[in-house]
């Protein structure tokens, strides 16, 4: 089975790796770091509890499925 590794790292750290080594990654996603700016936005918590619920759910699905359990 062909897997992917997914690292996170801040945006100005990967920019201090060498340019031929940053050349080795594919960059799938930049993700802005917005929970201190919508920490008290109703909605926003709201969707994100629920994001991070249906994340988890399919995570564990996938989980199984995959190991058989």
């Amino acid at each position: 089975m062909k897997s992917d590794v997914i690292l996170k790292i801040e945006k100005e750290i990967f920019e201090t790796i060498p340019a031929e080594t940053r050349r080795m990654f594919q960059i799938l996603k930049v993700e802005p770091q917005d929970f201190d700016q919508h920490r008290n936005d109703e909605n926003f918590i709201s969707l994100n509890a629920d994001y991070k619920r249906a994340s988890k759910k399919l995570t564990d699905y996938l989980f199984e499925k995959r190991n058989g359990s």
